[in-house]
């Protein structure tokens, strides 16, 4: 049936609060702790009892607060008042909105971004979906509206991204407080998690986005931050660190290898870059039986890959390329080792330099069309990381052991960029 008030359309969604009536809470002041009694709604009747608008998944609401006095002083209180809020959520009772300092939104559309951001999704991936969702609905509104008004007269509110849309800046929010309300879990979560093979390794790019503006220049509180992940690419301790080094960290590390006596295992090794200098100070906290490796397989691998050409080249140059490096990979593989992942370690040095050796002269002095398959500068990258062959870097590796690091540098960096 044909609504008889069109114009009732346009208006958005209520939510009335009155925790008073509304639950079981005994209520008082949060200022002078005296019983409250209702007195009248911020029903937007007067300039003084302007509903607040908040955001859910699909449009903007209107929360009608119940606004309260004390039985005393005459105190007045709103219900959705902090300290009124944080009483009722000590209850267990579940409030269906939560507000920032300006704005605020349903709980409903807080999960959304909660669960958006825990699935990977960025900031502005989060903004383009709900803007979508809002724009969709405002336009079903829209054609109900004209389909049951015919005169010319019709006119329809049009979307406006700037008023009703809930931006970037508050999904932001939305995002740090879903953090701040889980942060213990989090870290009680990773304090419980170790590894046979631990990682580490100092990443910059973060560091760059934590800082303050001074006399307008960007002043950088750290330069680094030094991350350790174990084999099954979980962060076991992460810590911002100016300079990069070891000594720094010591206290991570201690506490680290304290986690492990507790659990009754320890590493079996430990991967990182600079290991030469730094080998003497890592036994010294985990034990002279941790294996200290400098260069990971995945590392030595790209940076020999990415000395060869695979994108801009022919087809057949590709083709043969795509053999060569096959061959490549097999030359960390050990002999009885088959498959198209690797499921044992690494091989001794002397196996694995004699495997790369052979490579070298099986595709050196391959040519193709007048053009060398395997470039100057990838024969050079791999003289270099047979030197580290030698020295044991790469032997003795179980699989999927690898330095995960950079593969977590995009989520933390996109963490420091929100806290700006």
């Amino acid at each position: 049936m044909p609504n008889e008030d069109l114009e009732a359309d346009m208006i958005p969604p209520i939510i009335l609060w009155n925790p008073l009536v509304q639950t079981d809470c005994d209520l008082a002041g949060p200022y002078c702790q005296l019983s409250l009694r209702v007195w009248r709604l911020n029903d937007g009747t007067t300039s003084h009892t302007t509903p607040h608008t908040i955001f859910c998944i699909q449009q903007r609401v209107l929360l009608v607060s119940c606004v309260y006095l004390c039985s005393g002083k005459h105190h007045q209180v709103v219900a959705h008042d902090p300290e009124l809020l944080k009483t009722i959520r000590e209850t267990g009772i579940r409030i269906p909105f939560i507000l920032f300092h300006k704005s605020g939104m349903t709980k409903e559309l807080f999960d959304v971004i909660s669960s958006s951001t825990q699935a990977g999704l960025c900031i502005q991936d989060i903004a383009n979906m709900l803007l979508n969702l809002h724009n969709s609905y405002h336009c079903g509104r829209a054609f109900l509206y004209y389909s049951q008004r015919r005169d010319a007269a019709a006119n329809f509110a049009l979307f406006n991204p700037k008023k009703d849309f809930i931006g970037r800046m508050l999904i932001t929010r939305a995002f740090l407080r879903a953090f701040t309300e889980c942060e213990n879990m989090y870290t009680q979560h990773m304090a419980s998690q170790i590894g046979k093979w631990l990682s580490a390794d100092h990443t910059f790019k973060i560091s760059a986005n934590i800082g303050y503006w001074k006399n307008k220049q960007w002043v950088k509180l750290y330069n680094s931050v030094f991350i350790v992940m174990n084999e099954h690419n979980k962060v076991l301790a992460w810590q911002l660190a100016r300079g990069t080094s070891i000594d720094t960290v010591k206290t991570l590390l201690t506490g680290l290898n304290e986690r492990h006596q507790n659990a009754k295992k320890e590493p079996e090794g430990f991967i990182i870059d600079n290991c030469c200098s730094v080998k003497n100070k890592i036994n010294a906290i985990f034990g002279s039986t941790v294996a200290i490796k400098r260069l990971d397989l995945f590392h030595a691998l790209k940076r020999i890959l990415d000395q060869i050409l695979r994108k801009g080249v022919t087809t057949e140059m590709r083709g043969v390329r795509h053999v060569m490096i096959k061959n490549l990979r097999l030359c960390f593989r050990d002999d009885n080792d088959f498959g198209q992942s690797r499921k044992r370690a690494t091989p001794l040095p002397d196996k694995m330099e004699k495997n790369l050796q052979d490579f070298l002269k099986k595709w050196s002095a391959e040519l193709l069309n007048d053009i060398r398959v395997l470039p100057d500068r990838a024969i050079a990258k791999i003289n270099k990381v047979m030197k580290r062959v030698r020295l044991g870097y790469l032997s003795g590796i179980p699989p999927k052991v690898r330095i995960f690091i950079r593969d977590c540098v995009n989520g933390l960096r996109k963490i420091a960029l929100v806290l700006l």
